[in-house]
Formats: structure tokens, C-alpha cells, sequence
């Protein structure tokens, strides 16, 4: 159990760097698509793409110093690849309601 522990340990390093922006990603996505009563496949989409350019813009200011924090390439990749993942979620509870 210890060897779970490490500093240095692939799962914790994703668990303290990468799931924290999945789970901001995912549930911007979503408190962003409550505000419309009908789904449809333009909305899920310009939400993504919305919510994706927020998330890159917040990388954009760690880049130049704005705020505070440390750029990372990544990040961008893990705030695209939730988005898709939200999307899929939409897309299936939007085809489940019709």
C-alpha cells in the first residue's frame, strides 16, 4: 500500500494534476448546458467549443504571467478530451429524451 503513496507515482500525479481539470471541465460543460430548455446538436456543440476556449484562455494568461499558475500543453488536451466526453454524455441524454 505504501508503494501507492510515492511522490513520484503516475496515478497520483494524474490524480493532483489532471483529474481536478476533467472535473472543472465537465461541470462547466454542464452548468453552461442547463440554461437552454431544448438540446440540440448546435448547442451541445457551441457549449464545447465555448467551454473549451475558457479553459484555453485560462492557460493563455498562466503562459503570460496574468495569473498565477504554470502553463501546461496538456492541460489543453485534458479540457478538449472532457469536453468530448461531456458532449458524448449530452448527445446520449438528448437522444434518451427524444
Amino acid at each position: 500500500m505504501k508503494h501507492i503513496l510515492i511522490k513520484n507515482n503516475l496515478l497520483l500525479t494524474f490524480i493532483r494534476n489532471y483529474l481536478p481539470d476533467i472535473l472543472w471541465t465537465i461541470s462547466f460543460y454542464f452548468i453552461s448546458s442547463i440554461f437552454t430548455k431544448e438540446l440540440t446538436k448546435h448547442y451541445i456543440i457551441f457549449t464545447a467549443i465555448y467551454v473549451v476556449i475558457i479553459g484555453f484562455l485560462f492557460e493563455l494568461l498562466q503562459f503570460t504571467g496574468v495569473v498565477r499558475g504554470t502553463f501546461d500543453i496538456t492541460d489543453i488536451i485534458i479540457y478538449t478530451l472532457s469536453v468530448i466526453v461531456a458532449c458524448l454524455i449530452e448527445n446520449k441524454y438528448w437522444r434518451d429524451k427524444k
